[in-house]
């Protein structure tokens, strides 16, 4: 059960990383009004944040992704949470689906910046390396508790 506990708290953590991330990135989005340069040229000269931000790709019905990503990881905070508390099945499910749709949107962001937009943008890279490596405790997670229910 410790080992469930500290996969959890690792989601947790991660979540949190991500949440901020995407925060960051739908604040300077919403503040740059094209005179001035954004955060990721600040960190990242190569970046091409705006570029990545601005293509089809940066928005899913109507919504900038860093909107999703911000409901999304407040959610998967919620349950990972509600987890670490409560031990519900429910929220352990909901915590280990929502890592690993995380994970997957991850590997389909960096997919589009490598090959299809040619592309990067610094602050959603660490978002999706970030999601990636959510796969691996939200797995793991899932392991777990499907082996419990047999």
């Amino acid at each position: 059960m410790a080992n469930v506990k500290l996969a959890v708290w690792i989601i947790s953590i991660i979540t949190v990383l991500c949440l901020a991330d995407s925060i960051i990135i739908e604040i300077q989005k919403s503040a740059n009004n094209g005179n001035q340069p954004n955060f990721c040229s600040i960190v990242d000269k190569n970046s091409n944040c705006l570029d990545v931000q601005n293509s089809q790709y940066g928005k899913i019905f109507g919504f900038d992704n860093a909107i999703y990503g911000i409901i999304g990881f407040a959610l998967l905070l919620i349950s990972s949470l509600l987890y670490i508390t409560i031990s519900s099945r429910i929220s352990g499910f909901m915590t280990a689906a929502g890592g690993t749709i995380a994970g997957i949107m991850g590997i389909w962001f960096i997919y589009v910046q490598s090959f299809i937009l040619k592309a990067f943008c610094s602050l959603c890279m660490i978002v999706d390396i970030l999601s990636i490596i959510l796969l691996i405790p939200s797995i793991y997670l899932f392991i777990i508790l499907i082996r419990k229910i047999r």
